[in-house]
């Protein structure tokens, strides 16, 4: 490997599938190994289905058309099987394409050598802003493995450092993650799984962190669309960080949980523009305040210190065209959710 490139040696042998992987990620171990570019391959995919070639240039990781895993089989003489387990997504609310430029530098330090990076599928999930194997934020790396040399010469100078060098990187998220509240790094792990395997998550996972409920989909979802926008008319902090504790609105508070200056928008809330927001820190508010709101006899052994308001801080100070149009949204949950929107009612008189 030399200073700011990678050597197709290190492609030598194409890599087995990691758990996880996106298909994007895996493809582009192929691209390494075999010589071939993005365009290369591409085009060779629209010689044999246009419509697939398109489908992989809209959503790489999960392309919505009739023919593209047979073409992509005979194209790269992958086994369909593996296909098919990489471009399986982790669950409803995957980040939509142009976000998914996140990662954890522990898992690429660890994974000893660019040729050996894999993105995994949990990095391109709405509801994760955390490593769930480091406890450690998502940092926005712009490229993974092989993906380094499809980028610009001056794009790979600018990120040298993070190219080769993860583990110079790593000891730095690590002190800026342990300067939060060790309450609330424990809150948002527990506050990202369970929005993970709301809508369908591992059945194991869901037996460990005792979901017994298997109707939550639609109140997460709501709540989610409902935090992520500020429903004001002008530039205002989400609803979310209504939720958080006091001394984070004046002192780090953008680098943990986003910026407190959301635009207007006009159109209603919906799950597709939570997925559409980049940023972690601003994901993160939103999904820990929600896991408050939904789980809330779970979530408050870990979130219930004083300063911590949650949902009830949001609830107290949300405008009314927002709490209205959440009771409108609770008409389509479970029968049993109703007696606690009815208590939420009350906590607003």
């Amino acid at each position: 490997m030399t200073q700011l490139a990678l050597q197709r040696s290190d492609f030598a042998t194409l890599r087995e599938s990691q758990p996880f992987e996106t298909l994007s990620s895996y493809l582009a171990a192929w691209r390494g190994y075999s010589g071939v570019s993005s365009r290369s391959f591409l085009n060779q995919v629209a010689q044999l289905a246009p419509a697939a070639s398109v489908a992989l240039m809209v959503d790489p990781d999960h392309p919505i058309d009739d023919c593209w895993l047979e073409v992509v089989a005979e194209v790269t003489q992958i086994e369909k099987s593996t296909l098919e387990e990489l471009a399986a997504p982790l669950g409803p609310w995957t980040l939509h394409p142009p976000c998914r430029h996140y990662a954890c530098i522990a898992c690429l330090d660890e994974a000893g050598s660019a040729s050996q990076q894999a993105r995994l599928k949990l990095w391109t999930y709405a509801t994760f802003t955390t490593c769930i194997f480091h406890d450690l934020p998502l940092i926005e790396v712009p490229a993974i493995g092989w993906e380094w040399m499809e980028l610009s010469p001056a794009q790979r100078k600018s990120n040298a450092r993070l190219m080769l060098e993860p583990d110079k990187l790593r000891p730095n998220v690590e002190a800026f993650w342990n300067r939060l509240d060790g309450r609330l790094r424990v809150g948002i792990h527990r506050a990202e799984v369970s929005a993970w395997v709301a809508p369908g998550g591992p059945c194991r996972l869901r037996t460990a962190i005792q979901y017994e409920r298997l109707d939550e989909a639609p109140v997460w979802q709501a709540i989610l669309a409902l935090l992520s926008r500020s429903w004001e008319r002008h530039p205002a902090p989400a609803l979310a960080a209504r939720g958080l504790p006091r001394d984070l609105w004046i002192n780090s508070s953008k680098q943990y949980f986003g910026d407190y200056h959301r635009p207007v928008l006009e159109a209603l809330p919906t799950i597709d523009y939570f997925r559409g927001i980049s940023a972690v820190n601003e994901r993160r508010a939103c999904v820990l305040v929600a896991s408050d709101a939904v789980r809330h006899e779970y979530m408050r052994p870990f979130l219930g210190f004083n300063d911590f308001y949650g949902w009830r801080g949001v609830l107290g100070r949300m405008p009314q065209p927002a709490f209205e149009w959440l009771v409108l949204q609770s008409n389509d949950w479970p029968p049993h959710w109703q007696n606690r929107v009815k208590s939420w009612k009350r906590s607003r008189k």
